[in-house]
């Protein structure tokens, strides 16, 4: 018997994309929606995105995002100028603008307004009130939501020309929609009210100098991600030297009314303090130390207000010399403008990923042509015979002899005959 081994090939499962792969991965991404030229930067901090605006902006909520906090910093107001024609009168500071926080509802896709108030601006001349701060807003007319925070008012100017006296006011400091600008006080102005405290009064020394009041303090704010001080008052202007006002104008006098003309030593010049900001982003007045630095404007962003001019002179080598920018030095100083800023927890946006479909692989098996193995089993080896062998009988004259051999378990009996010769008697 011959045994067959048949090996057939086994098919397995062809895994067919015939639509593609798509993956969906959830990740953080800020999503927002801006008009070109917004002035809007957006930063991620920890779980929050935060969208900071310094210009007028339409603005769409995004995607996932339910609620919102808002910062609104209106503009500060700019300082006001000094008399051109005396030693007397300096300019008031201005204000800082209003700070608004609050928390809104809103809903992904509602359209809002972001405005951001401009800084005031200084006169263009001395003696001239520095202009108001604009309002910045953040308005969503879906939600109902509208948050406004105002501008402040500009510093007053001098009161302008100078009684035969010698009088001649300088202006009080602009003031804030929550606080009062300081009050003047004869030469001396007042500082501008900031948006959490009001400013400084100036300071008059009759027929010596004055001083110029400080501005009012803001408010500290982390929205952003850093700690700021918005809506800060500017400094009010003071005076350097007598408080007379005889021509010839645009001069600095001695207490006896006498113009002080170059080569004077400065230290025979009653010179007292230029008000100062009520904080680093607020300006501070022209100051009256001899070095001609004008007055320094509120910074942007911040709503902080603009110092005021003061009255004042230069100096070299410790005496009097005329001022090359003795006009600038009377004028009050830009307001800072304002902002808004938002900050709302970074949605989980899922993003999809489709993988090209795969070429579909045939759907019918391959025809293969199975291999079949014989295996012949080893031949077995003969065993020798083995023989009986015996003597029959006679019969009719024949002897019958047998044989028996045992081949492979079988009997085979071989049979012989032989014919007899008989012998004759």
């Amino acid at each position: 018997m011959r045994l067959s081994w048949i090996m057939r090939p086994v098919a397995g499962a062809a895994l067919m994309l015939s639509g593609g792969l798509t993956l969906g991965l959830a990740t953080q991404i800020p999503v927002q929606a801006a008009a070109p030229g917004c002035g809007e930067s957006s930063v991620e901090s920890g779980l929050n995105t935060i969208v900071t605006f310094s210009a007028d902006c339409a603005w769409t909520v995004p995607d996932g995002v339910t609620e919102i906090d808002v910062l609104a910093v209106g503009g500060g107001g700019a300082g006001g100028g000094a008399d051109l024609t005396s030693p007397d009168g300096a300019g008031g500071g201005g204000g800082g603008g209003a700070v608004e926080t609050q928390t809104v509802t809103v809903a992904a896709g509602d359209a809002v307004a972001v405005t951001v108030g401009a800084g005031g601006q200084a006169g263009g001349s001395p003696n001239t009130n520095g202009g108001s701060g604009g309002t910045s807003s953040f308005v969503d007319a879906t939600a109902s939501v509208d948050i406004e925070a105002p501008g402040s008012q500009g510093g007053q100017g001098s009161g302008g020309t100078p009684t035969p006296e010698g009088f001649n006011p300088a202006g009080s400091g602009g003031s804030s929609v929550k606080h009062l600008g300081g009050s003047f006080s004869f030469d001396g102005a007042g500082g501008g009210a900031g948006d959490s405290a009001d400013g400084s009064h100036g300071v008059d020394i009759p027929n010596i100098a004055a001083n110029g009041g400080d501005g009012g303090a803001g408010t500290v704010n982390d929205l952003s991600g850093t700690s700021v001080e918005y809506g800060c008052g500017g400094g009010g202007g003071g005076t350097m030297g007598g408080s007379y006002a005889f021509p010839p104008y645009g001069q600095l006098f001695n207490t006896s009314g006498v113009p002080l003309i170059t080569g004077t030593l400065l230290s025979a010049i009653q010179s007292d303090a230029a008000g100062l900001g009520g904080c680093a982003n607020a300006g501070h007045s022209t100051q009256m130390d001899g070095t001609g630095t004008p007055a320094t404007a509120g910074v942007a962003g911040t709503g902080g207000g603009g110092g005021g001019g003061s009255v004042t002179g230069c100096g070299s080598s410790g005496v009097l010399v005329a001022c090359a920018n003795y006009v600038s030095l009377l004028l009050g100083a830009d307001g800072g403008s304002g902002t808004v800023v938002i900050s709302y927890l970074t949605p989980e946006v899922t993003t999809t990923t489709t993988v090209p479909p795969t070429t579909a692989p045939p759907t019918t098996l391959p025809t293969t042509t199975p291999t079949t193995t014989v295996v012949t089993p080893a031949p077995t080896t003969t065993p020798a015979p083995t023989t009986l062998a015996f003597t029959g009988a006679e019969v009719g004259g024949i002897a019958l002899f047998g044989v028996v051999i045992l081949f492979g378990g079988a009997a085979v009996i071989v049979m012989s005959r032989k014919r007899l010769k008989r012998s004759e008697g």
